[in-house]
């Protein structure tokens, strides 16, 4: 955090970590300039502060778990989003991301660099407290193994397509057409993948076009539903071969999953 000196005040203290006014200035501006390019300007207000500032103190708070739980972002995932966002920018390389970010403000590419780091250790975070949630004892899993419906699950395979249509930000700071845009692409994805005999990879590519964050999956063969989280599996067991779910909303995207086959043993 930067420390606090006699030309900028602070607003709040976190734990040891000052959250300064030019902070908050600069994170209100963002959200601005964020609503405006979703074509819903918003003013600058008392209550845009107040949720600002909350989310800045939010952001401290998760920023001390991570480093009390000693947790770290992936360095290819850092450097994979550093080149999504230089192809975005019309650039072929993360050095030449680099080479124009500290050209136009000597420092700016490290400090993106930093600020992704810092939300992938948050997004870790998040991760590992939604695993905590569920909590399944041993006695859970051997009732479960000898019901009828286990029996029943691992006497099939389905064939999956499962794609992902990720947020461009955490879900929280998302606006309402951003979470629109989202939607949007997972239905027209959806009704891609409808057709019989669809390429999958071609309906991927045409359903991506100008969405910012590559879509993630595609067609995951053959598995036993047992094999998959409880929330897949009861899914895909409903569906007939050939359909397809409706969005799925979880705290990474929006998942869309077509039942291509089924063996039954």
């Amino acid at each position: 955090m930067t420390p606090a000196n006699s030309t900028d005040g602070i607003i709040a203290l976190v734990n040891e970590n000052a959250i300064l006014k030019s902070e908050l200035v600069d994170a209100i501006e963002q959200t601005q300039a964020r609503a405006k390019a979703a074509g819903e300007p918003i003013a600058n207000s008392a209550q845009l502060q107040s949720e600002v500032l909350n989310a800045l103190i939010l952001r401290e708070l998760q920023l001390s778990m991570v480093k009390r739980a000693g947790l770290s972002a992936d360095e290819a995932e850092i450097n994979q989003r550093l080149g999504q966002i230089a192809q975005a920018e019309g650039l072929n390389s993360i050095a030449a991301l680099q080479q124009r970010l500290d050209a136009a403000q000597p420092g700016s590419y490290a400090n993106l660099r930093a600020k992704l780091i810092e939300e992938a250790s948050i997004q870790a975070l998040q991760q590992r407290q939604i695993t905590r949630r569920v909590r399944i004892s041993e006695q859970d899993i051997d009732a479960f193994l000898a019901s009828p419906e286990a029996k029943r699950l691992n006497q099939s395979e389905y064939q999956t397509i499962h794609v992902r249509v990720p947020y461009i930000d955490d879900y929280s700071r998302l606006s309402a057409a951003q979470r629109e845009e989202a939607l949007k692409v997972a239905q027209a994805l959806r009704t891609r993948l409808l057709e019989p005999n669809v390429n999958v990879a071609e309906a991927v590519a045409a359903s991506q076009g100008s969405y910012p964050i590559p879509l993630q999956g595609g067609d995951m063969g053959f598995h036993k539903a047992a094999s998959l989280p409880t929330e897949l599996s009861s899914r895909i067991t409903k569906l007939d071969v050939g359909t397809v779910s409706e969005p799925l909303l979880t705290p990474e995207g929006i998942d869309i999953i077509k039942l291509a086959d089924k063996k039954s043993q």
